[in-house]
């Protein structure tokens, strides 16, 4: 949890939101450097949160289905839809559904969730509001 968290902050480093996530939607089939450079980056990234997930299941923090590449793979689809909906509605609410969504899976209880998504704008509940990752993270 601890590590994804770190990818659920309200500071935006980027206006757009995360850079990776709106940079994937629009070169994903456009052949050439671009697409080849988003291509490595996302298999790294994919790659360090299997490896996380596996460690974790190894030392029984986590339960240990699904495998670590399907954890990985909810848990990226998480935080990528957490950027879209925070930025198409400029709300922190979607935030909060991931890490809790993110802590069911992982089998800790989420954090109380104060509102739905929409029901208000800009500031973040007192369940979303962390401290800012280091730059460069996302969403």
């Amino acid at each position: 949890i601890a590590f994804s968290e770190d990818q659920l902050h309200e500071a935006r480093v980027f206006p757009g939101g995360c850079f990776m996530v709106a940079t994937l939607s629009e070169f994903d089939s456009r052949p050439g450097p671009v697409r080849d450079a988003l291509v490595r980056n996302r298999r790294g990234w994919l790659g360090l949160l299997e490896r996380q997930a596996a460690v974790a299941q190894a030392a029984g923090d986590v339960p240990p289905w699904p495998a670590a590449e399907m954890l990985a793979f909810e848990i990226d689809a998480l935080l990528a839809a957490a950027n879209v909906s925070r930025n198409l509605g400029d709300d922190d609410g979607p935030l909060a559904f991931a890490r809790a969504l993110i802590a069911l899976r992982l089998g800790d209880a989420p954090p109380p969730l104060e509102r739905r998504i929409g029901a208000g704008r800009g500031r973040a509940t007192r369940s979303t509001r962390r401290r800012a990752g280091a730059p460069g993270q996302c969403p």
